[in-house]
């Protein structure tokens, strides 16, 4: 064939190949485009969902605050006023579990406390306040949180044990409940039947009696009940029980000094000592109860029974003597037992100037320690006097002498050894 010849196909071959690649290169323009719409499509949706992250949430409804009481500025006015344990008198007996509330102080019988400072917990107060009692010799520091029940007519005081007691607001004629003796309320006979309604009234003391001693009697003039001021649940009770051994001229008791709870008179712990005191010559004037603060170490904190006595004569004297006690479980251990704390003498008989003796004895906790117990200072004072019997009589002022006793706890005999010189001579448990 000749070349000519070839010319036509040549250029039919050339004008298909041109058209496929021109239809080519379209193909992949309109896909490069599809691409590019994807991608364009891709980065809108993207933004929209970061758009939407970045939307923050509508905030909450705020809700309306709680009326709360306020801190630090004392009690509040509605927390002010008298209250009473339940079914108790607000008038009559001062012992009759009356408290009377102010703004930066309440009282009841025999202690009073200043509140140190409130805070508000709510509905709630949380109260720290120091309370001082009847003879004792320091304050103690304690908190409890106070709070309204009942359109404010009712109060609940709980303690850092747990321990809880409940108040009535006591009515303006002075009394939430009755106002009948409490002797009266229930005949002896029935009174295991009933809740205590009154801690250290004479029907909560029948109770323990009825309870613990039911064949004894005891001298209810002599006899102590006292509420332990940081631990309100409970209360110490101590019983002088007549005995057999009782005739016309010595009166012989046994000594039962029990720490009970304070809402049931259930005994938590005792020490019982038999014919623990004789009045005879030298009779017993009084029986107290000391809750200042003698903290002998990280575990136990004791109480002190104090007993008086007196004779009264041609030659006068009287004494007072200190035990001091601490609860281990069920029981209750003399861990320093009878420490004459006051003495005195006067001699009436005649004219001119008689002796007069009269010392005290005060006990302060030192910071060093014996066998594991703090050490114990004893601080004396001792004023001698020469004092009239008569009116006109001049006697010569007396002297002041004073002096200390360190006093050290025994491991061996489980207990502080007094120095002979100010021991009680006095039977005392």
């Amino acid at each position: 064939m000749k070349i000519r010849n070839f010319i036509p196909c040549l250029l039919f071959i050339n004008i298909a190949i041109t058209s496929y690649t021109a239809e080519a290169l379209d193909f992949l323009g309109d896909l490069s485009q599809a691409i590019g719409e994807v991608s364009k499509s891709t980065g809108e949706i993207a933004k929209a969902v970061n758009d939407a992250s970045k939307e923050k949430s509508p905030a909450p409804t705020p809700v309306a605050p709680s009326k709360v009481l306020p801190t630090g500025t004392g009690v509040p006015k509605e927390f002010q006023g008298k209250w009473v344990t339940n079914q108790n008198n607000c008038v009559g007996n001062p012992d009759s579990g009356v408290v009377d509330i102010e703004k930066n102080r309440f009282y009841g019988y025999e202690w009073s406390s200043d509140i140190k400072s409130t805070k508000s917990l709510g509905k709630k107060l949380e109260v720290v306040f120091t309370t001082a009692s009847d003879g004792d010799e320091s304050t103690d520091t304690s908190k409890q949180t106070w709070e309204l029940n009942g359109a404010s007519s009712s109060l609940s005081i709980s303690d850092s044990t747990g321990g809880v007691e409940k108040y009535s607001r006591c009515s303006a004629a002075g009394s939430s409940v009755s106002t009948a003796p409490v002797s009266s309320i229930l005949p002896i006979s029935q009174i295991n039947q009933k809740e205590l309604p009154l801690n250290c009234s004479n029907l909560f003391l029948q109770k323990i009696v009825s309870t613990n001693h039911p064949n004894k009697e005891y001298n209810d003039s002599l006899v102590a009940c006292k509420k332990i001021p940081s631990k309100s649940e409970l209360t110490i009770v101590v019983l002088p029980l007549l005995t057999s051994a009782t005739d016309a001229e010595v009166t012989v008791y046994d000594l039962d000094i029990l720490v009970v709870k304070s809402n049931s008179g259930e005994v938590v712990s005792n020490l019982y000592k038999e014919r623990a005191l004789e009045s005879n010559a030298m009779q017993i004037e009084s029986i107290k109860i000391d809750t200042a603060a003698y903290v002998l170490n990280e575990k136990y904190r004791a109480f002190g029974v104090k007993i008086s006595t007196y004779h009264r004569g041609g030659e006068e004297a009287g004494n007072e003597i200190l035990s001091l006690y601490v609860t281990d479980g069920n029981s209750l251990l003399p861990i320093l037992p009878n420490i004459e704390t006051a003495f005195n003498t006067f001699d009436r008989m005649g004219g001119g100037c008689k002796d007069n003796q009269d010392v005290t004895r005060a006990i302060s906790i030192l910071n060093t320690k014996t066998d594991g117990y703090n050490n114990l200072m004893v601080n004396e004072k001792t004023t001698s006097s020469k004092d009239p019997v008569q009116e006109g009589d001049e006697c010569k002022k007396g002297a002041v002498t004073k002096a200390g006793y360190t006093i050290k706890y025994d491991a061996q005999a489980k207990k502080y050894l007094v120095p002979e010189k100010i021991a009680g001579v006095y039977p005392s448990p």
